[in-house]
């Protein structure tokens, strides 16, 4: 009787020609597979804090943060990029603790986003981050109960939205109802070990919880210090590692989304010529859809 692992790797595992595209680097066309929303192609890709005016071109999403992270949605639209949305820690506390009361107040406060939902510009929207964090939470955090209610004031208002809690599946232990997505972010630290393990271990952990998963990088502060900038465990990306990383992770992520915009990042020859290289890859490559998402 086969293993569980190996009945996993055997559902998950890219095509034979997504893996050849990958291993030589080539950008071919792929048909478009998955869920993906009218008129997409490929996986969107780009970093947090994205300046709208620049997608189009070297990106097509990213992440919108901010107290009205909805503000530039037209232009958005307009440029045919699609976003996740990230729900200020700000508006999501009061006392030093997270508070669901504060959350449902601040997303009152937002427009309707209904049509930006519908025609994919929205993919999704951040609950949470950093859920370990005691001094972002309180001293009780991880409070997965009230990350939970607040994934269910996103979906009271916006049923079709994907509600993303950004922390990969092995911290998530909890019986989710209203989260649909995990929001792995890798580097290269000791406590995430080799870039295809981690990988592994978050969609089998995803798989227990019936949760999904994205996979995004954290460039800024994540690499091995092949690069030769950043301190220990501080490191910046080298453009190598940046595709070695991508080459394992973005045949299983609907989104390609790393932390985090920086005007220096894109100005640095070698990650802009290995950004461009997945910029290809990503939208050429079928989107991964999940059996998990909720109301889908």
């Amino acid at each position: 009787m086969e293993s569980r692992p190996a009945l996993l790797y055997r559902l998950l595992r890219p095509s034979a020609l997504v893996l050849a595209l990958l291993t030589t680097g080539a950008a071919g066309a792929i048909p478009a597979g998955g869920r993906t929303p009218p008129g997409s192609r490929g996986i969107p890709f780009g970093p947090w804090a994205v300046p709208p005016h620049l997608i189009g071109g070297l990106y097509t999403g990213g992440v919108l943060s901010g107290r009205e992270p909805y503000l530039k949605l037209d232009e958005v639209r307009s440029r045919k990029g699609q976003v996740v949305l990230y729900l200020a820690r700000n508006k999501s506390r009061e006392g030093g603790r997270i508070s669901v009361a504060a959350a449902r107040r601040f997303l009152e406060s937002w427009p309707d986003i209904t049509p930006y939902i519908r025609d994919g510009t929205v993919w999704g929207i951040i609950v949470s981050d950093d859920i370990k964090g005691r001094r972002i939470w309180g001293p009780g955090a991880p409070y997965y109960a009230e990350i939970d209610s607040i994934a269910k004031v996103v979906k009271e208002r916006w049923p079709d939205a994907r509600t993303i809690v950004r922390a990969p599946p092995s911290i998530m232990n909890y019986r989710w109802k209203w989260v649909d997505w995990a929001w792995a972010q890798y580097g290269n630290l000791p406590r995430m070990g080799e870039v295809t393990s981690f990988r592994d271990r978050q969609l089998a952990e995803a798989e227990s919880l019936q949760l999904c998963v994205v996979f995004g990088l954290n460039i800024v502060n994540g690499g091995d210090g092949s690069s030769g900038k950043g301190v220990p465990r501080r490191h910046l990306m080298s453009g190598g590692e940046f595709l070695r990383y991508y080459r394992a992770l973005l045949p299983y992520t609907p989104l390609a989304f790393h932390w985090q915009y920086r005007a220096e990042l894109e100005a640095n020859p070698d990650l802009r010529n290995a950004m461009q290289e997945v910029r290809a890859w990503a939208d050429t490559m079928p989107r991964p859809s999940c059996r998990f998402e909720r109301g889908k």
